[in-house]
């Protein structure tokens, strides 16, 4: 046995998968026992909320986490609220590498982005608001950066106007951008961006941003009256903040602001610019429903989502860009980077059905490849021709006309267009795979969906029920829920090369939230589920159970690879100081385990990296039994409650 590890690389070879053959090789869950509803909602629900790589193959996720015995990956998480935003990481098996919690007493955390620089460095923005004063019980937990780093607690005393008068007090801010370190997931820095505000101005809009190729960040913020970003902008005192009225249809003012990477210190370029947007985006940015993207090649910035305040609110904001408004639910539009001025926009137009009937068309996510082209995916309506109402049942988009299908209400779709804003092709499911029958909406509306881009491929993330995308079905019963479901389209020409389900039981609603790719081409993605999950007896991944209590959604993470590429950096390992032994090695039957520190779980993994066993340890010595797996190279991850050692076993 080797007693030094000094760097251990295992390379999983590609015989266990056919080139461009996926297949669902590993997957994790968490969450606490608490929740918003049994009927998940991604506004308020557990679910992973945006994921992204490094080039050493780790994996990073965002999600909120409820409270009562929170978990992820078995790992007990610390909250400090009912529900906070977990940032965490993982290696390309699914082994946690470590976890850190953003929140406090309240529930007001928001962020759906994070972006890694590959130079140490991960990246969100952040809307905290606080309501922890300084005379607050001792069980109001001020907000946590991370362990060690809190935001200052309201010191301002009650006053008229409710609740604070006029004080100022840097506790009202809630605008924030964070930088965590990708190796051990402690706060870097965080930056304030606005400056002295009170209680109502406090609030703003930072959900709007994207990363370019230079690591520099591109933003559309919106602020209150006040002098904001280090003194770079000054709103002016009609941004006001009525908190008896609302925003009284105000808004904030937005503007476009570049940090500049500046080795990793993100500062904040000179002459932000004012931006004509009238109105807000309903809070749609801050819970994921509105994108940004930069594209450096054109300099411009293109803006899809929806007006609609919250999920199911039916009230929409009134938002308008250059004076022209926005008249519809699902939206795009771009602008020039250097002038501001709007290039082109469209929206999804559907008639109102009559009193009470509103819009369901949504867009949901965009991408864009090398040659300037962008990609959308989302849904619209469409209802059948003999309504008795009479209303006109189609849908446009521009002058587009949307691709037939026999299915009825929501339909979902994946698009690509080209810079000047024409569709090239838009690719929908079919029917729903009944022989016919159509009774029920392929994708539930509350729901988001997530798009990856994938060499000449690109994959579309949702829940589904019953739908058919060309020649593969997806059939359930009647009165079935959603299953977590993946479809995969060629980039050039948008015909379905593949889909992929993740089978859940009957009458829950489970739902893939977000998508993204690695270096090897593989597919990491993520969502919630509410009671079980790979619930298929020939799908490879021992089935996922929902440790709630309760009822509600928990969240999943898992790996679609078509390779088995895997190389695990465990950094510099010395057994001894680890004071572990692992014997006999090579072994016949039973390995032994002794450590100096208290041994806490294993894991064990095949030479193609599929996690094959696994459990929780106790006291200084274990004993693994071998007699059922056959002979090969093996690889025995140990953690104990000072450190995590990876070993190769060899069993005759």
């Amino acid at each position: 046995m080797k007693k030094n590890l000094l760097i251990i690389y295992f390379l999983f070879q590609a015989s266990l998968f056919l080139s461009q053959t996926y297949q669902w090789q590993w997957a994790k869950q968490g969450g606490g026992n608490n929740g918003h509803d049994v009927f998940a909602s991604t506004s308020a629900d557990e679910n992973i909320k945006a994921i992204t790589t490094d080039n050493n193959g780790n994996y990073y996720f965002l999600t909120w986490i409820y409270n009562n015995q929170p978990l992820v990956n078995d790992s007990p998480v610390t909250v400090y609220g009912t529900r906070d935003l977990l940032l965490y990481s993982t290696d390309c098996v699914g082994n946690l590498r470590w976890k850190t919690v953003i929140g406090g007493y309240t529930n007001s955390e928001f962020a759906m982005k994070i972006e890694v620089d590959n130079n140490g460095g991960i990246y969100l923005m952040a809307n905290l608001s606080n309501n922890v004063a300084v005379d607050s019980p001792s069980n109001f937990s001020p907000t946590h950066l991370d362990t060690n780093v809190t935001l200052p607690v309201i010191s301002a005393l009650p006053a008229p106007p409710y609740p604070y008068g006029n004080a100022i007090d840097p506790a009202f801010k809630t605008m924030y951008l964070l930088k965590y370190n990708t190796a051990t997931g402690n706060l870097v820095w965080y930056k304030a961006l606005q400056g002295d505000v009170t209680f109502p101005v406090g609030r703003g809009d930072n959900g709007l941003w994207d990363m370019d190729g230079n690591k520099n960040i591109h933003a559309v913020l919106g602020f209150y009256k006040g002098t904001h970003l280090d003194g770079k902008i000054t709103v002016p005192n009609s941004f006001d903040y009525d908190m008896a009225l609302g925003n009284n249809n105000v808004g904030p003012q937005y503007y476009l602001v570049k940090f500049n990477y500046d080795n990793g210190n993100m500062t904040v370029a000179p002459n932000p610019m004012l931006l004509p947007i009238t109105g807000d985006f309903g809070g749609t940015s801050i819970d994921g429903q509105a994108k940004l993207l930069y594209d450096e090649n054109l300099n411009r910035y293109y803006i899809t989502g929806r007006r609609m305040y919250g999920t199911g609110s039916f009230q929409y904001t009134n938002l308008s860009y250059g004076g022209l408004p926005f008249n519809n639910e699902g939206f795009i539009f771009t602008f020039d980077g250097a002038t501001g001025n709007e290039i082109w926009r469209k929206e999804f137009v559907f008639p109102f059905m009559g009193p009470g009937q509103k819009q369901f068309e949504k867009i949901f996510d965009i991408k864009k490849d090398q040659n300037s082209n962008i990609y959308i995916c989302g849904h619209y309506s469409k209802f059948p021709v003999n309504n008795v109402n009479g209303w006109s049942p189609t849908c446009t988009f521009g002058n587009f006309t949307l691709p037939s299908t026999n299915l009825n209400n929501t339909i979902p779709f994946v698009a690509k267009m080209n810079p000047s804003g024409n569709v090239l092709w838009m690719t929908v499911p079919l029917e729903n795979g009944l022989n016919g029958i159509h009774d029920d909406q392929s994708l539930s509306v509350n729901f988001i969906g997530g798009l990856a881009i994938n060499g000449d491929e690109i994959a579309f993330t949702k829940g589904a029920i019953r739908e058919k995308w060309a020649n593969f079905p997806l059939t359930k019963p009647l009165n079935a829920r959603s299953d977590p479901f993946m479809v995969r389209l060629n980039l050039q020409t948008g015909a379905v090369i593949a889909t992929h389900e993740i089978e859940s039981n009957y009458s829950t609603e489970d739902q893939i939230t977000a998508v993204t790719v690695d270096k090897d081409g593989n597919y990491i993605v993520g969502g919630f589920f509410t009671d079980q999950l790979f619930a298929a007896s020939n799908d490879g991944i021992p089935t996922l159970y929902s440790t709630s209590m309760t009822g509600y959604s928990q969240f999943f993470i898992a790996k679609l690879g078509s390779s088995s590429n895997c190389s695990l950096n465990t950094g510099e390992v010395k057994a001894d100081v680890a004071g572990i032994d692992i014997y006999p090695n090579p072994i016949t039957d039973i390995l032994n385990i002794r450590s100096k520190n208290k041994l806490e779980s294993f894991e064990l993994y095949s030479s193609v990296g599929q996690r094959i066993s696994g459990g929780k340890l106790q006291d200084n010595n274990a004993k693994i039994n071998f007699n059922s797996f056959s002979a090969g190279i093996y690889y025995l991850k140990i953690r104990t409650d000072k450190s995590v050692v990876t070993e190769k076993v060899v069993k005759k």
